[in-house]
């Protein structure tokens, strides 16, 4: 199994790397198993019930690190949804313009 990725940039101190393409190579057995993974994440950050910042397959999915000691997937907690309504910004006249 290999997880291969198009780099687009560096975000932060620790070479992490946003992607802008990424490819799996495995057998669809270990596909399934992230599928459910990120089913289970989602379902998690739906129902309020995702206390902490990241989730790793690793600790969903106990029997991955034997299997592919080398690898995991990571998913950050979803960002808060955005504001209700969006903020104009201020006029000229707001700012005591004529």
């Amino acid at each position: 199994m290999a997880i291969f990725g198009y780099s687009k940039r560096i975000v932060g101190d620790n070479d992490l790397r946003e992607m802008a393409e990424v490819t799996f190579d495995m057998p669809l057995k270990d596909l399934r198993r992230i599928a459910r993974f990120m089913i289970d994440c989602a379902d998690l950050a739906e129902s309020g019930h995702w206390s902490s910042s990241h989730i790793h397959l690793t600790e969903f999915d106990r029997d991955w690190d034997n299997d592919h000691p080398d690898s995991d997937i990571i998913v950050i907690h979803p960002s808060p949804a955005p504001p209700k309504f969006v903020v104009e910004p201020p006029t000229k006249f707001d700012l005591g313009g004529t």
